[in-house]
């Protein structure tokens, strides 16, 4: 009767194991670089393997490095929530976050990048071609406000923060907190 409770927590525990595991192997392989791009990332192992080399060229290739290092953050934070070590409502809010930043992050270094749109190692295809369409249509100043207001519905919808609200605001943000002011000191005369 035992096995039959614990067989759907061993599932989670497995998969867990296995995210998390994937996670540390993607970040070495990042780190180690995708290798010479004049060879063929079979040929280039430098370290994390030809699959590792494979798909860090590609996903590298794609979306960029700033947006591949989040990959594998994603990963461990569903590997984690697996564990049962993050709560259930918060790893899914931060998932969809760092999905969000993956697609957006390589439009914002796209639109920053010089010339504007160009494929770097910075923003990928992605970011590339998505930047180039927005500042050809919107021009870079509203290219620009759109991409931080999306940045903010994004962080507002999935983690309840407000970024505008926050720089804007005279008192700094209570991040769920209640903070009192001091009392005042009464002087004796």
């Amino acid at each position: 009767m035992t096995e039959d409770k614990d067989k759907p927590e061993r599932k989670h525990e497995i998969w867990g194991i296995v995210l998390l595991g994937l996670a540390a192997i993607l970040s070495v392989a990042i780190w180690k670089g995708p290798g010479d791009p004049a060879v063929s990332c079979t040929e280039a192992h430098v370290g994390s393997g030809a699959i590792g080399a494979c798909v860090v060229r590609g996903s590298v290739l794609l979306l960029g490095l700033p947006a591949t290092w989040l990959i594998p953050l994603a990963m461990a934070i569903e590997g984690l929530h697996l564990f049962r070590i993050i709560r259930s409502g918060i790893d899914k809010r931060w998932l969809l976050f760092i999905i969000g930043l993956i697609a957006l992050v390589p439009i914002g270094l796209g639109l920053w990048g010089s010339p504007v749109g160009a494929v770097t190692t910075r923003s990928g295809l992605w970011g590339g071609f998505t930047s180039y369409y927005l500042d050809e249509g919107l021009g870079a100043v509203i290219s620009w406000i759109l991409l931080l207001a999306l940045a903010s519905i994004l962080a507002v919808v999935t983690i309840a923060f407000n970024p505008l609200r926050a720089l804007l605001s005279a008192r700094p943000p209570s991040l769920g907190m209640k903070i009192d002011a001091p009392a005042k000191a009464s002087r004796r005369k």
